[in-house]
């Protein structure tokens, strides 16, 4: 389980835009809170080249998070495994 920014969970779903299947939609980039922290949970590791992830966001003015399946391309979701900053969020709260 990771803790991304809102910037870094757009560059995720950008990256590989052509390949991945499960993406957010423009209208959800729109209620996105863009100063928000979003959790990121893998849920399934065993293709090739994706990694499919369950994403708590958090919303524009609203208390509740939204879950949304995401596809992150394999080569990205091991760069943020191997991103110090991001490992050192794993122990944040939101």
């Amino acid at each position: 389980m990771f803790i991304v920014t809102t910037s870094r969970l757009k560059e995720l779903c950008d990256k590989g835009c052509e390949i991945v299947s499960r993406r957010p939609s423009d209208d959800f980039w729109k209620d996105v809170d863009p100063k928000g922290r979003h959790v990121l949970n893998p849920v399934l590791e065993n293709e090739p080249l994706i990694v499919r992830c369950l994403v708590m966001c958090k919303m524009k003015d609203k208390d509740e998070s939204v879950d949304v399946f995401i596809d992150v391309l394999r080569v990205c979701f091991e760069q943020l495994l191997a991103d110090p900053i991001v490992n050192e969020s794993k122990n944040d709260t939101l």
